[in-house]
């Protein structure tokens, strides 16, 4: 299915017009497609620490008190709600992407400050599992905050088996992302 810029161009264009006095009908006229978008245009997002279990924004611009439980990427009835949005991208990022620490090891664990989040093995497969299941590319931000880089004396350093992300199980995959937001 083909999704046309045909109706953000007139909100763009309306955007920028004088507004039209209360009463006085509007005539919009259809023509061609002038551009199409991508199938994926409308996709959906997890926050990471939704995805990976943490503290999740509040009310009122803070963080919740609770640390809420991993996201149940198994659920049939997400699956069975998500499958007619496909094709999407389903994008894992936000805010806390910049404290996640990454330990693919048989044990993970959380290594010391600068980190209050951990992806596992388990918790990536669940993600891609999830994806592949409802038609979803995957587009995951990677930490660009407190963490140890090469030539910095910063964090820790990765464990377990180096691999590059791309050799990762056999994702459908979007990109990488940096940094929160």
């Amino acid at each position: 299915m083909t999704r046309s810029l045909a109706l953000w161009s007139v909100f763009a264009v309306a955007a920028c017009a004088q507004p039209v006095p209360p009463g006085r009908p509007v005539a919009v006229e259809v023509g061609d497609v002038i551009a199409e978008v991508d199938p994926r245009f409308l996709s959906v997002a997890i926050d990471t620490a939704q995805a990976l279990g943490g503290r999740f924004w509040a009310l009122d611009g803070g963080f919740e008190e609770e640390i809420r439980s991993p996201f149940d990427f198994e659920r049939a009835q997400l699956r069975a709600l998500a499958r007619p949005l496909a094709p999407a991208v389903l994008r894992v990022g936000g805010t806390a992407a910049d404290f996640v620490a990454y330990d693919l090891s048989a044990n993970p664990s959380l290594p010391n400050a600068g980190y209050s989040l951990l992806l596992t093995r388990e918790r990536w497969d669940a993600m891609h599992r999830f994806a592949a299941d409802v038609g979803f590319d995957v587009l995951f931000t990677l930490n660009a905050g407190p963490g140890r880089r090469r030539g910095t004396n910063r964090g820790t350093k990765p464990r377990g088996k180096r691999r590059s992300w791309s050799s990762w199980r056999s994702g459908r995959w979007t990109g990488l992302g940096t940094g929160g937001g």
